[in-house]
Order: structure tokens, then sequence, then C-alpha cells
């Protein structure tokens, strides 16, 4: 077996790790969510419902990756790349979902609406924006990968997504090693380790977004980066190590907070 096709597997096994940890995520969480409609207490609410369309929305993102999934959209569609469109739109209500209890973890409760809109309104912005590139410059022949990087319109829309997975990975990781630290100080060990486990897959979205944001930038104003191969195998490895970290770690917390206020 050559080098390029063990990368493969590698890369193949751990995004198929990553589905099913955010598919067990999901799965685990969401009677929490349908219980909580009963409570009063709405803020406790909306984090569990939040936490369940995060891991469902990853794991839509995953999985729209898939060759089969992913010609099966597009050809249904009858458009090019819509499989990408969509796994990157599905990433991005991921982080504004998974932030919805970030919130409420980190910032007094006055503070909470305001941190919620603009984590919102960022989110959409994104959305919008990589949307309004995908629809402009999409057309047969090109795809929105590392290799087209090469291509202006498919260099703006590349480092609209990865500035965002670097900027909110960075801040979920912020958020996540305080409270980390707080809760192992207090003697809560195993929601500690899933907030760390949080923080960990925020530290991949990060590594993920500022690596190929460069590799992007560099290509369109050197005319060649380093090794597209290597890119994507880096890239593939911090998302799969993302989606583990972050819902392997929403799903430790989850179960061990009870009734607590995290």
């Amino acid at each position: 077996m050559n080098e390029t096709s063990t990368t493969v597997d590698i890369d193949a096994t751990l995004l198929i790790l990553a589905l099913s940890v955010a598919f067990a995520t999901a799965v685990a969480v969401t009677p929490a969510a349908w219980r909580s409609m009963r409570s009063a207490d709405d803020i406790h609410s909306l984090n569990r419902w939040a936490r369940t369309v995060a891991a469902s929305l990853s794991a839509t993102a995953i999985a729209l990756t898939s060759t089969p999934l992913g010609e099966w959209v597009e050809r249904t569609a009858g458009v090019s790349n819509l499989a990408m469109l969509l796994s990157h739109l599905c990433g991005i209500g991921c982080c504004v979902s998974l932030r919805v209890p970030l919130v409420s973890w980190t910032y007094p409760r006055d503070g909470w609406a305001a941190a919620l809109r603009l984590r919102f309104a960022a989110g959409v912005a994104v959305a919008v924006a990589a949307s309004t590139v995908f629809f402009t410059v999409n057309r047969p022949g090109v795809e929105f990968v590392n290799a087209y990087a090469h291509d202006p319109g498919v260099a703006a829309y590349l480092l609209i997504v990865d500035a965002y997975w670097a900027v909110v990975g960075a801040r979920i990781a912020r958020d996540c090693v305080p409270l980390a630290i707080e809760n192992f100080r207090a003697g809560h060990r195993g929601i500690a380790a899933g907030q760390g486990f949080m923080a960990l897959g925020g530290a991949a979205s990060m590594l993920w977004g500022s690596t190929e944001g460069l590799f992007v930038a560099v290509t369109q104003i050197a005319g060649e980066a380093w090794s597209v191969v290597a890119q994507d195998t880096a890239s593939s490895i911090c998302a799969g190590l993302f989606a583990i970290g972050l819902f392997g770690g929403v799903a430790i917390s989850s179960a061990l907070a009870g009734s607590s206020r995290r």
C-alpha cells in the first residue's frame, strides 16, 4: 500500500469515527431536550436543544462529504459542488448552536441575549457571504477544495469559511479551558474532562482553519504553496478531531452535569 492510499484510509477512518461520535451524541442528548420542554428553566431547555442541533448538523456535514451522498445531492439538485456548500453551512450552524451553552456558562445572565445575537449574526453573515461567493463563481470543472486554491473565486470562498473555523475554534477553546480548570478544582472531574475535550476540539478547528487559510493565501500570492495532499490530510484530520473532541466532550459533560448549571 502506497503513502497516498494509507493517508486516505486514515482520513476515512477518522471521519467515520467523527460521524459516529456526532450521531451518537445527537441520539444521546435528544431525549433530555424533549424532556426539558416541560421545564420552566428556559435556559437549560435552550442549551439542551442547542446541543442536539449542533450534533445533528455536525453529523450531516460529515455525511455530506462522503462521495455517494454528495454525488446524490448534486445529481438530484442539478448543482455541482452543492454538497460542499451544504456541508459548510451545516458546519456553521453547528458552531452557532454549540456556542449557545457556552454563552450561558461564561457570561452573566444579563449579557446572554446580546452575546447570542452577536454569535447568530456572525454565523448568518458568514453563511450569506460564502453562499453569495459560491453561486457567483460556481461552474462545471471547478471544485471548492484546496487543489483549486489557485482559482480566485474558490480562494475567496475557502478563505471565508476557513477564517470562521479558525476564529470560532479559538473562541471555543478559550471558553472551555477556564471552565475545565474551574470544574476540576471544584471536584467535578468528569465535567472538567468533557470541557477539556471540547477545548481540544476547538483547538483542532482553529488549526484546521488557520493552516488551510494560510495554504490558500500563499497559493494566491506566490502561485504555489506546500503539498495539496499534505494540506488535505491535515484538514481532514483536524476536521475529524474537531467533531470527536467537541461532541465527545458534549456527551461527557451532558451525561455528568445532570441538573447542575453546566
